[in-house]
């Protein structure tokens, strides 16, 4: 982590005439082209004396017993507040905390004086001046570490919606994508990952929010440097109703390591599974029957090669990543679930039946207090009996808990085993320059494909009936899917695919599906790869690979680039009854 200076640095431009973009007030490339690139930019507060969090950020308590503690009510807060005051900024709250962001390694310093403050205070330099002048103030009494951060969280909660296919941008869209393309490709430090557009903000109905493009990247420094050069370009191509939004994020794999229940013999879509020996878990997709020109099928489960790939061993480890693995080569062993998903459970079950067995003593020693006093006469016959129900409760729940643990650990000694890789993609680009990412599992002969547990309506009646290959376009239209980590989501497919770019390639249009999340809920977390993505009529859309750690964006493989790929790998038909 950069040091505290006690050298106040030049706050941001203002004036709206320093750049011929109409949106220079929110900083200008002159704005940020002297700073240190661990400053933390966003639109309403470039040039902060960084290094701030990037929100949503890790957060954690300050201990009573930290020496910060201590000196926060005493030494720091006095003159705290005496700074905000002078420099006008009137925050909601005030708290020291660890904040970190999931690219900070965790050896740096985090500890944090949170400052939430109304959005009004980043129209002018009083937050700027306020920060600087915090941390010349902590270096002096020996705090010289601290980090301060004020933003307005509250303003910072921004949602996001897909777009219809029929918006009148759908058409327009890959110009756009070239235009910014060209742009990127003459700026290749800027980094990005992925380039986007959805609708941005809170204003009911979704139709009233802007449509935003979004760019997204590991490190924002550069990007921010040539924001104002790519808003006066759509600008200039008449694309100036559209919002742009610079966004620091990382395309992450769904892969996690914590799970509940998966301890079936009939392993249906949606449950943990994972490479035998490691410590990553993804999910069961669904099945698929593959036909060979004999007639002879055979059933196979679907999941991500990423989820699989830990279990590779090292050396074959590059060669299945650029040609993927054949069938019928030496296979990876599946386990469902993963080790680290069955010991999470089992400590789960082992915590509720620790509590019921702490409060029975207790329990039974009032029942006998109570059992002295009706022969006695001092109480009521049959007084008792509300906590004889209350005991007879705990002790059905602990014989079940019991009866629970002992199963399960049964079951993953016995049976964990789910099958092994028959065939997978590897990490290869399909012919439309599609990322691929699938992997099929053989079934061991134990265990035994589960039935789509497709979701139902208020009234309890499947929407989807029987799951079959999508027929129609899949852009706007409502999907659901079944993850390992969050269950049972809904949301929606975007009706502009967004592309994405390989660290250490050239720009190509790499395009993909993208589904958000509806009613406020995430789609879709760590450890939900490999799931299917489905609509309410019952068609598969895709398959879920990846996805956004802080916006709420899924990306899936189409059904049919997915299922043309397994065709021409396995040299077999995908067939549906």
């Amino acid at each position: 982590m950069r040091k505290s200076t006690l050298s106040i640095p030049t706050p941001p431009s203002t004036n709206p005439s320093s750049s011929g973009s109409r949106r220079s007030q929110s900083g200008s490339s002159e704005s940020v082209s002297g700073l240190d690139e661990l400053y933390h930019r966003e639109p309403f507060r470039e040039g902060a004396p960084g290094p701030l969090c990037y929100s949503p950020g890790i957060t954690g308590a300050v201990l009573q017993s930290d020496q910060i503690t201590a000196d926060w009510q005493s030494r720091l807060w006095p003159t705290t507040s005496s700074i905000l005051a002078a420099r006008d900024v009137h925050p909601r709250s005030v708290g020291i905390l660890h904040r970190r962001d999931q690219f900070r390694p965790e050896s740096q310093p985090d500890v944090t004086v949170t400052i939430d403050a109304p959005h009004k205070h980043y129209k002018n330099n009083n937050w700027f001046l306020a920060i600087s002048e915090l941390r010349q103030f902590y270096s002096r009494v020996g705090y010289g570490d601290l980090i301060v951060e004020i933003a307005d969280f509250e303003a910072r909660n921004k949602r996001s919606w897909a777009i219809d296919f029929h918006a009148p941008i759908v058409r327009e869209w890959p110009k756009i994508v070239e235009l910014l393309l060209q742009e990127l490709r003459d700026n290749t430090a800027a980094g990005v990952e992925s380039i986007g557009c959805l609708r941005r903000g809170n204003a009911m109905p979704e139709s009233q929010n802007p449509l935003t493009i979004i760019l997204t990247a590991p490190e924002v420094y550069h990007l921010m440097r040539i924001k104002d050069k790519i808003r006066e370009k759509l600008d200039n191509q008449g694309y100036w109703g559209i919002e742009l939004e610079i966004v620091r994020d990382k395309i992450c794999r769904r892969a996690a390591d914590t799970s509940p229940d998966h301890h079936q013999m009939q392993a249906g879509m949606g449950v943990s599974l994972g490479a035998k020996g490691s410590l990553e878990s993804g999910t069961l997709g669904g099945y698929l029957t593959l036909c060979d020109n004999a007639g002879q099928e055979v059933q196979v489960a679907l999941t991500n090669y990423h989820v699989i790939r830990p279990g590779l061993p090292s050396e074959r480890k590059t060669a299945c990543d650029s040609h993927g693995i054949k069938p019928f080569e030496q296979g990876v062993t599946v386990i469902q679930p993963t080790l680290p998903d069955h010991e999470d459970y089992i400590k789960s079950l082992e915590e509720k039946l620790g509590d019921i067995q702490k409060d029975l003593p207790s329990e039974y020693a009032l029942l006998d207090q109570l059992s002295m006093k009706i022969e006695m006469g001092v109480k009521q016959p049959r007084s008792d009996q509300k906590l004889k129900d209350i005991i007879s409760s705990s002790e059905t729940s602990v014989k079940k808990l019991q009866t629970m643990i002992s199963n399960a650990s049964a079951f993953f000694q016995q049976h964990a085993e789910l099958g092994r890789i028959w065939a997978a993609s590897g990490y290869r680009y399909s012919a439309e320059n599609i990322a691929l990412d699938w992997a099929l599992i053989l079934l061991n002969n134990d265990r035994s494909p589960g039935n789509p547990d497709v979701p139902k309506d208020r009234n309890g009646v499947p929407i989807s009936g029987f799951l079959k290959p999508v027929g129609a376009n899949p852009l706007s239209q409502k999907v659901w899917k079944k993850g390992r980590t969050t269950g049972l989501t809904r949301g929606i497919v975007n009706g502009l695919k967004f592309v994405t770019v390989e660290e250490g390639k050239d720009l190509p249009n790499t395009w993909v599906l993208v589904v958000v999340g509806t009613e406020n809920n995430r789609f879709s977390d760590k450890g939900d790869s490999g799931a299917m993505v489905v609509t309410n009529g019952g068609e598969i859309i895709g398959l879920l690979h990846s996805g956004h750690q802080v916006q709420d964006l899924t990306y899936v493989t189409p059904y049919d680039v997915l299922v043309k790929d397994i065709e021409q790998v396995t040299k077999m038909e995908v067939v549906w009854t």
